[in-house]
């Protein structure tokens, strides 16, 4: 009896310690939560038990993205960038999209930014035309060293119109996001996307084309207008803690 009381504690406390990150009175934190999908990031494996790795050499970025930048050290996600020729290009990152697809909810990543300008840090989610759907992309935060996070929500339009338009809110945090960890959190619904930075949302926006699943991102990427390119770079790594994702159980 003993051991079923302090397992049933254990699980209390476990689930307890998973609630989202929210500030009281946020709006987010007047919902009921349920933990759908969890990565704490504590073996090698889970890489790719839960995740697919990119190995190519996109067009729209100025790295190439391999399997080998990425990597699992003392329980934390490390997206290695480096200077280095390979797939015409003369950078490499990493990228892992979650083999699990998911909708509306609280989604929420614990990570510290690459320490180094002209990277791109994302933490997003992209889905493609479904049943006559837009398709859309939602950057949860698009993070650039020093101190600048990008929110962005992309409608590609439906197959038989397709088009991009997007809007956008970039915020100037006044700290250096490479020091330290932060919280990053997007509430998606129905009728709003709201973005949250350390458990306090920062902006807020209609959602009129986000309406159906999508699997989550985890990326970097050289960019132009990620800042000044330079071999401060070579080496420098997003470090990840956790990603999850609830579901609202109070809908």
């Amino acid at each position: 009896m003993r051991c079923v009381i302090l397992y049933v504690i254990f699980i209390s406390l476990s689930t307890n310690a998973q609630k989202p990150y929210l500030k009281r009175n946020q709006p987010a934190s007047k919902y009921k939560w349920f933990l759908s999908f969890s990565d704490d990031f504590r073996k090698e494996s889970t890489i790719e038990k839960k995740w697919i790795a990119q190995n190519s050499s996109p067009g729209h970025i100025l790295s190439s993205r391999w399997r080998e930048n990425i990597s699992i050290k003392n329980g934390k996600l490390l997206l290695k960038n480096k200077k280095e020729q390979r797939g015409g290009k003369e950078w490499t990152s990493g990228c892992i999209t979650c083999k699990t697809n998911n909708g509306y909810g609280y989604y929420e990543a614990r990570l510290r930014i690459s320490g180094a300008s002209g990277v791109n840090n994302s933490f997003w989610m992209s889905a493609g035309r479904a049943e006559n759907k837009n398709s859309f992309e939602i950057d949860f935060i698009e993070v650039h060293y020093p101190d600048e996070i990008h929110y962005t929500v992309h409608d590609y339009g439906i197959e038989s119109n397709s088009y991009h338009t997007s809007v956008t809110e970039v915020l100037k945090m006044g700290i250096d996001l490479s020091s330290k960890f932060h919280v990053y959190g997007v509430c998606w619904n129905e009728k709003t996307i709201d973005f949250y930075f350390d458990g306090r949302i920062k902006w807020s926006t209609n959602n009129n084309v986000c309406k159906h699943i999508g699997p989550m991102i985890i990326s970097t990427a050289i960019l132009n207008w990620a800042g000044t390119i330079s071999d401060d770079i070579n080496n420098t790594m997003m470090v990840v803690d956790y990603v999850r994702y609830w579901k609202n159980t109070s809908l």
